[in-house]
């Protein structure tokens, strides 16, 4: 079925029909700022994109389980905010709004 798969190890996968490997969305710190992003490097250029301001020295990885505030006030683990953001995204892309699934985002703060 996944025939001609390569993982290097430590990468995480989710599988996304077809037999189609996708890396998952890790979360990392810059500042106080937690963003999602497939690499490092997408949520630095996001950063300098939308946020703007120098990017610190080092960007941390963060564990899924570490919360962040919200938005909306609320404390939510990280791949709890993850899985909310991509189960609207594949919403979007199932009502045939154009959206791109793995595009760097905001996940929240940290406190």
């Amino acid at each position: 079925m996944l025939d001609n798969v390569c993982a290097l190890p430590g990468e995480r996968f989710y599988y996304e029909g077809r037999g189609v490997l996708i890396p998952d969305m890790q979360a990392y710190r810059i500042h106080k700022i937690v963003i999602a992003a497939d690499t490092e490097e997408e949520a630095c250029a996001f950063y300098r994109e939308e946020i703007g301001g120098t990017l610190p020295d080092v960007i941390e990885e963060l564990p899924y389980l570490i919360e962040v505030c919200c938005v909306d006030g609320t404390v939510k683990p990280v791949k709890a905010r993850i899985n909310e953001e991509m189960d609207a995204r594949n919403s979007w892309l199932i009502m045939g709004i154009p959206c791109e699934l793995h595009s760097p985002f905001i996940i929240g703060t940290l406190p």
